[in-house]
């Protein structure tokens, strides 16, 4: 059997590492003490420490793009998780950004970075020694020592400030979604003043909705407010800049038995078991992710836990329930691989279940809020907008109309009124097809009153040439309103 330092052993032992380094800052002190089985603060066993952070500063800027779970799976293990499960009781308040975070068959998030670090640790004025009470433990009872201690202490830290603005984009189709995401894929400056306008302009030509947020931390004093789009993020990155006050961002911690070898550095569990409990601690925050970013409505809705919990009848209810095992159990689960298997299932089937919900939302979003471009006019057949889309269950629906007349003298003329049957008043339009019957200049023109994509009602004016007769229909593509449930209790 191999540990999980690659050093072979006679029984499912996990060898504890010396030095953890680059663990994530989560609301730490110096000297604190922390348990690396679940993550738990502990009494300070060393005397008081003050790091002296460097002079010297690191500036990276960079990008990733969110549109699976394996690319936030990846995000997530590298900004939040911390070695073993150090950093599981508490979050990173440079990770907070996470939140923002979701994907689906209808959006993806974007994330740029721009970091202000320390080249090195903290340094540190002299060696790290044991308070008085501390070295007595270690001597009397080493085995002991982690039950008031813990494993390792907080010893420094790189110092820093961090920039993440978050675009997270929703499109109404698969396709649409990943020509956007392959055009993106080279735009790596849209921090700059003329990024976020090209960038603002490729998500407008791409029919995307763009929504953005900014988180920091390291900062003194009140950051502007973000925009409504990505061309406010440069003035506020500008600000930044100009206003750092580093805090901790990347703690190193160190073993005990650093200080005194006495003081044990194994627990006796498979250190596969790690792996398992970081997992749930992944997919909750992905759920958190997920629910967060649609409508309260699905909060409330019907869920059954399997097997099922007393007094467990709702979404809401599911998901408070399984944060709360997890939290209460990070611990004891890694020496419960069965019930740490169960509760990463149960959470994966949750998820699951809510994916379909936040793609559809995306799409409405999309369509509501960043419509397809409309011509406003014209004299041939023109189309706008969707007629179908690959989201499961959901199935556009289509209605038209036709007017044609005889020649006489004058125009002939006539206005289409969407909907056509007021049974389906409320439906939200996605698109829309004018048909000029002969295909001819003869047959006169056309004029759209106004948007109509994403609207809930809609007219065109078509009307003949001089002393001409006229052909022409109109085709309307629409999903009811009960498609979108949250939308039940609104007015249309």
């Amino acid at each position: 059997m191999w540990s999980k330092r690659g050093e072979k052993s006679e029984s499912l032992v996990t060898n504890l590492a010396g030095t953890l380094n680059d663990q994530p800052w989560n609301d730490y002190s110096f000297g604190l003490g922390i348990n690396a089985e679940s993550g738990a603060f502990a009494v300070q066993a060393v005397s008081p420490i003050t790091p002296e952070p460097g002079r010297a500063k690191n500036t990276v800027q960079k990008y990733e793009v969110i549109a699976n779970a394996d690319d936030y799976s990846r995000l997530f293990k590298a900004e939040a998780q911390g070695e073993y499960n150090v950093g599981a009781a508490s979050a990173s308040a440079s990770a907070s950004y996470l939140s923002n975070v979701t994907y689906s068959e209808t959006s993806l998030t974007i994330l740029a970075f721009y970091d202000v670090t320390d080249a090195d640790y903290a340094s540190l004025s002299s060696a790290p020694a044991f308070t008085p009470q501390a070295s007595e433990l270690a001597s009397s009872n080493p085995a002991g020592f982690r039950g008031t201690y813990g494993d390792y202490f907080v010893a420094t830290a790189k110092f820093g400030s961090r920039f993440v603005a978050t675009y997270t984009c929703s499109t109404t189709t698969t396709t649409a979604l990943q020509t956007f995401k392959a055009a993106v894929a080279g735009k790596k400056d849209i921090l700059s003043a003329s990024g976020a306008a090209e960038f603002e302009s490729l998500a407008s030509s791409s029919d995307v909705h763009v929504k953005v947020a900014v988180t920091m931390n390291g900062t003194s004093g009140k950051a502007p407010p973000v925009g409504a789009d990505a061309n406010s993020i440069p003035t506020i990155l500008k600000w930044f800049t100009e206003n750092l006050q580093p805090v901790p961002r990347r703690a190193r911690l160190i073993h005990y038995s650093q200080i005194d070898n006495h003081i044990p550095n194994t627990l006796p569990l498979n250190p596969d078991n790690f792996a398992k409990v970081k997992t749930i601690a992944f997919q909750l925050q992905e759920l958190e992710s997920l629910t967060s970013a649609i409508p309260g409505y699905y909060s409330t809705q019907p869920y059954s836990l399997t097997p099922p919990v007393q007094g467990i009848n709702t979404v809401a209810d599911t998901q408070q329930y399984l944060t709360n095992q997890y939290s209460a159990r990070i611990g004891t689960l890694l020496y419960e691989p069965d019930a740490a298997s169960q509760l990463s299932q149960q959470v994966s089937e949750l998820t699951r279940s809510l994916q379909p919900s936040l793609a559809l939302f995306s799409f409405y979003q999309s369509l509501t809020l960043s419509p397809p471009n409309e011509s406003a006019s014209g004299v041939y057949s023109t189309s706008a907008g969707i007629k179908s889309t690959e989201l499961t269950n959901v199935s556009i629906q289509e209605d038209s109309q036709h007017y044609s007349a005889d020649w006489t003298i004058g125009h002939q003329s006539h206005t289409f009124s969407f909907p056509f049957d007021p049974s389906e008043g409320g439906a939200i339009i996605t698109g829309w097809y004018i048909q000029n019957g002969w295909n001819s200049e003869t047959n006169g023109d056309w004029k759209c009153n106004g948007a109509m994509i994403g609207k809930t009602s809609g007219s065109f004016y078509v009307e003949s040439n001089y002393d001409r007769g006229c052909n022409w229909s109109l085709h309307v593509y629409y999903l009811p309103r009960s498609t979108f449930p949250w939308l039940a209790r609104t007015t249309s």
